[in-house]
């Protein structure tokens, strides 16, 4: 069930108006004190907790050198697509 949000999510603000649908049709609010945007019961921008666990595994086996290591360390901080890191690291390509 989807409620309406009466303060934002980063600042506390009660100052908040409608600002349009996101692409997966929760409704989207505008701060106007911080002026962050934010929607309807947003989810959590982590790795599943499965992933989390998969893609340290998948690089330090495949990293043999340090190179390596330090390379899939930083797809991992930056945040690149975790399906792209495993592949990666994995099959050596």
């Amino acid at each position: 069930m989807l409620t309406q949000i009466t303060t934002c999510y980063h600042c506390d603000s009660e100052n908040i108006v409608k600002n349009g649908k996101a692409p997966n049709g929760k409704q989207k609010y505008l701060c106007h004190d911080c002026g962050r945007q934010s929607r309807e019961e947003p989810g959590s921008n982590a790795f599943a907790p499965q992933r989390r666990e998969e893609i340290p595994h998948a690089y330090q086996a495949f990293s043999k050198s340090d190179e390596m290591h330090e390379v899939c360390l930083k797809l991992f901080l930056h945040r690149y697509d975790e399906d792209v890191i495993l592949r990666l690291t994995t099959t050596g390509a």
